[in-house]
């Protein structure tokens, strides 16, 4: 997982749009990474080892 530090400085030092994937294994980090500054948040294992992710995510 990318820490919301990393995220901030990256997104502060960037004029693009920041990307974020890696480790993301629930809401809450998901959550957390848009607040640190992230514009796109991928899911790649998450959705393979849980196919009820997508599920929890609606809530």
């Amino acid at each position: 997982e990318v820490s919301a530090e990393v995220i901030s400085s990256v997104k502060n030092k960037i004029n693009i749009p920041l990307i974020v994937g890696g480790g993301i294994r629930s809401k809450t980090q998901i959550e957390n990474a848009f607040i640190a500054g992230a514009d796109l948040v991928v899911i790649g294992t998450a959705f393979e080892e849980d196919q009820q992710f997508f599920e929890q995510l609606k809530h």
